[in-house]
C-alpha cells in the first residue's frame, strides 16, 4: 500500500499534508507516531469520568494533530466535539461513536500502511467500512 492509498482509506488529504511536510518520509514519520498518541483514549476516559473540560482539551489536541497530518475525517469528527467547550455534554456523548469510528478508520489504515500490508489488508479493511 502506498502512503497516498493509506490517506485514501482514512479519508485524509494527502496533497495538503504533502505541501506542509514535503516528503513521504516525513509524513510517514509523524503519521506512524500518531498511533501512540493518547488523545482519543483521553477523551473517552474523561467523558466516562464526567471530566468534560479535560475531554475538551484532549479533543482539541486530537483535532490539531489530525489537521496537521491531513486526517480530514478524523479532524472533522474531533472538531464536532467542540460541543464540550459550550457545555453541551449530552451532544458530545452522542457524537462520541462517530469520533470512535473515524479514529478506528484512521488507525487501521495507518497500521496497514505501517505493517506493509497491501492488497490483503486493503481488501479486509474495505469490507469493514
Amino acid at each position: 500500500m502506498t502512503l497516498q492509498e493509506c490517506y485514501g482509506l482514512l479519508e485524509g488529504d494527502y496533497n495538503d499534508v504533502k505541501k506542509r511536510l514535503l516528503s513521504d518520509q516525513r509524513i510517514t514519520k509523524f503519521a506512524v507516531k500518531f498511533l501512540n498518541d493518547g488523545s482519543f483514549e483521553g477523551i473517552v476516559n474523561s467523558i466516562i469520568s464526567n471530566e468534560y473540560q479535560k475531554a475538551f482539551s484532549f479533543a482539541h489536541t486530537l483535532k490539531g494533530i489530525s489537521q496537521t497530518l491531513g486526517f480530514t475525517k478524523l479532524s472533522n469528527s474531533a472538531a464536532a466535539m467542540d460541543a464540550l467547550r459550550r457545555g453541551n455534554n449530552v451532544l458530545a456523548q452522542f457524537l462520541l461513536p462517530q469520533l470512535a469510528e473515524s479514529y478506528t478508520q484512521t488507525t487501521k489504515a495507518l497500521q496497514c500502511y505501517q505493517n506493509g500490508k497491501t492488497s490483503l489488508c486493503l481488501n479486509k479493511y474495505q469490507r469493514m467500512y
